[in-house]
């Protein structure tokens, strides 16, 4: 056994093979070879790195937005083909449309400025929309503008309004199944919760601003999606502006705090 015996100098190790110690550090010298102490290892430490900022557009209110809901030059009709016309009514026309480079169905809503429905007006709701991104929120996916009217492409909803699949159970004397009536409170609570979380409150939440994403068949028990619709009297809130102060929605279903004008992002 190689023995190792203390000098003034250090450790001095007799003539003899190399020995590699994690402790020592040989030091060649004349006839001998003198092992040191060697310095402690320092723990590595990682350095610090830049954080990566990926830059998104904001919306007016300070909400980041997502890739989707923006303008597009020229008309729909260049991106999509008319599959039929859904219906039309007091607030514009509803068509179902298809890509034609291929994809899903989508549905262009079709909006004329009035004077109750002024061009900002159609512009704060596009921005809501784009400021929400819920798997039970509306998309938009983009919008036209030409003269006199706005063009928007959104999600296809063809499952149809709750309150037509309400409406026809009550007639035909059945009552909806408790699982599914707590599924559609439940998903509707999510997407009005995510939707105060960023500061919006939708209020004019209806059975009518309830869309189901695809048909459903109760008696079969297919569970529903459910798309909350109709950001149009939708609010959004900053810091300098805590308390809401527009008046709208629904008499027979709004919230009393909105009837009165007295109520805040909680």
């Amino acid at each position: 056994m190689l023995q190792v015996h203390p000098t003034p100098a250090g450790y001095q190790v007799p003539h003899g093979p190399a020995v590699a110690a994690k402790a020592y550090m040989p030091v060649m010298v004349p006839n001998r070879v003198v092992v040191r102490p060697a310095a402690p290892l320092q723990p590595m430490v990682a350095l610090p790195r830049a954080p990566v900022q990926v830059q998104r557009p904001i919306c007016q209110a300070g909400v980041q937005t997502t890739l989707f809901g923006h303008r597009k030059p020229g008309a729909w009709e260049g991106c999509y083909s008319l599959v039929k016309t859904l219906g039309k009514g007091c607030f514009g026309t509803v068509h179902l449309v298809k890509p034609r480079d291929g994809g899903e169905e989508r549905v262009v809503k079709e909006v004329p400025f009035k004077p109750n429905m002024p061009r900002e007006s159609v512009l704060r709701e596009i921005e809501n929309m784009k400021a929400m991104d819920h798997p039970h929120v509306l998309k938009v996916f983009e919008y036209y503008e030409s003269i006199g009217k706005i063009c928007m492409v959104l999600e296809a909803c063809k499952g149809g309004e709750l309150q037509d699949l309400i409406a026809a159970h009550a007639r035909s004397g059945l009552a909806l199944p408790e699982r599914f009536i707590s599924e559609v409170m439940g998903q509707s609570l999510e997407a009005i919760s995510y939707c105060h979380s960023k500061n919006l409150i939708h209020k004019d939440l209806k059975a009518e601003n309830i869309m189901l994403l695809h048909q459903v068949d109760i008696a079969a028990g297919d569970r529903p999606h459910c798309i909350i619709i109709d950001l149009g009297l939708a609010e959004m809130f900053l810091p300098s502006l805590p308390r809401g102060k527009i008046y709208g929605g629904t008499k027979t279903t709004m919230a009393p705090e909105v009837m009165f004008s007295n109520f805040g992002p909680k």
